[in-house]
């Protein structure tokens, strides 16, 4: 993996968790089960809620580019609004 990457869509330096020219939002997934529990936080029409979900990952596709897409389906066991 390179050691440094920059963002997918505008080629921009990635230096923290928004790309400070095109704003793309990058997302840390380095403590995500990709076949397990975990806890997740989304924003859902203003209000932030907050769920217990059983996550799978049904397919990773590498791309030209080194960038994985993966597509992951939840099952959400628990949530309550924060």
């Amino acid at each position: 993996m390179k050691d440094k990457l920059n963002c997918p869509n505008c080629g921009a330096p990635i230096t923290s968790s928004k790309c400070e020219y095109c704003g793309t939002v990058f997302h840390d997934f380095t403590n995500f089960n990709l076949y397990g529990k975990n806890i997740i936080r989304f924003n859902c029409n203003g209000k932030v809620i907050e769920a217990e979900v059983y996550s799978a990952m049904t397919e990773m596709i590498w791309e030209t580019d080194g960038f994985p897409r993966m597509r992951m389906e939840f099952m959400v066991i628990d949530q309550k609004e924060i």
